[in-house]
């Protein structure tokens, strides 16, 4: 496989921070601090289990697309299943792309983003795809009132992962900002916050090794780290100042491993305000060239969880590279 020479000198000289630094709005009334992850050089301990995760190709999902995707993570390993942190409408076919490509009952942890919160023929789906059934989890727990079926949280390889839908608000899966609204900004509702704290005071009783929270909409986005591409600045959970801070707060008050995101379709990776955060890009493959294809592994051990990036690099031609490796330590 041929590197792409200025993806290489992007791996080598570009840092997260830099770019980063230039995503922050001029006054702002959240501003958080940014910062980088730092390098872990600890090597892993034990046996991993893995799964996978691509978000945001909606419905780009032909041979040089989504599918162009799933080739080169069959080729890795997808480990036990793949998360899709929203945006993946209409959903049968990008489930039929899984199935297609990673095996017909391969497990798949699709999300509300945006675009399914604002179309009904996709909520249906979602509410009816059987998240609870298809993968055998520990301590499975369905979304609060209004919200069963599209939030969720389970045990998994000395994990606790947790799924939010950020378009709850309290009495129905879709009530923040309906359509036509412009911008359509989620946000993380007290009833949502009270929940996941909740779910978190529970989970934590189990001392789980890590804590994964998934949601749509990045705390604050971030510019692509390869390209520089900024997206959805103040149309993300940014939008809700007084709300962010609250789930920040919560993020930090449990130890939560990382926040993981989707929304921008550009990939990155720092601190916010001491949370890591990890946007997963877009799974378009050359469908949006404003930044690399983007998918992530995580592998996790018993003292780590390893979030390995791979994209494709320069113009897109299908062959996914590393090109960022990410080690958070377990929990205290």
């Amino acid at each position: 496989m041929t590197r792409n020479p200025a993806f290489a000198r992007w791996l080598s000289i570009i840092t997260p921070l830099a770019l980063v630094l230039t995503s922050c709005p001029a006054g702002d009334m959240f501003a958080p601090s940014i910062s980088e992850i730092t390098a872990i050089v600890e090597d892993p301990a034990g046996t991993p289990v893995r799964f996978s995760v691509a978000a945001d190709m909606r419905s780009f999902v032909g041979l040089t697309e989504f599918r162009g995707l799933l080739d080169s993570l069959t080729a890795k390993g997808a480990g036990e299943f793949l998360v899709s942190p929203g945006d993946i409408d209409p959903p049968d076919q990008v489930y039929g792309a899984i199935q297609e490509k990673l095996g017909s009952s391969f497990p798949w942890f699709p999300m509300i983003g945006n675009h399914e919160a604002e179309t009904p023929e996709d909520m249906d789906y979602l509410r009816a795809f059987p998240v609870e059934t298809q993968y055998s989890v520990e301590n499975f727990l369905g979304g609060p009132p209004g919200s069963e079926e599209t939030c969720y949280s389970f045990d998994f390889g000395g994990a606790h992962l947790v799924f939010l839908n950020q378009y709850y608000d309290g009495f129905t899966d879709i009530g923040l900002d309906p359509p036509p609204s412009d911008p359509f900004a989620g946000t993380i509702s007290p009833s949502l916050l009270e929940w996941l704290r909740t779910d978190l005071e529970s989970a934590n009783l189990r001392a789980p090794a890590f804590i994964l929270v998934f949601g749509h909409e990045p705390l604050w986005p971030m510019a692509d780290e390869a390209t520089g591409r900024l997206r959805h600045d103040g149309t993300s959970l940014d939008a809700h100042p007084v709300e962010v801070r609250s789930f920040i707060a919560l993020l930090q008050e449990y130890s939560v491993t990382a926040y993981v995101c989707g929304h921008t379709h550009n990939f990155s990776a720092a601190l916010v305000d001491g949370v890591p955060q990890i946007d997963a890009g877009h799974g378009r493959g050359d469908a949006d060239a404003g930044a690399p294809s983007t998918y992530l592994l995580f592998d996790l051990y018993e003292n780590m969880v390893k979030i390995s990036a791979f994209r494709d690099p320069g113009i897109p031609d299908g062959n996914y590279e590393l090109a960022r490796e990410i080690r958070l330590l377990s929990r205290p």
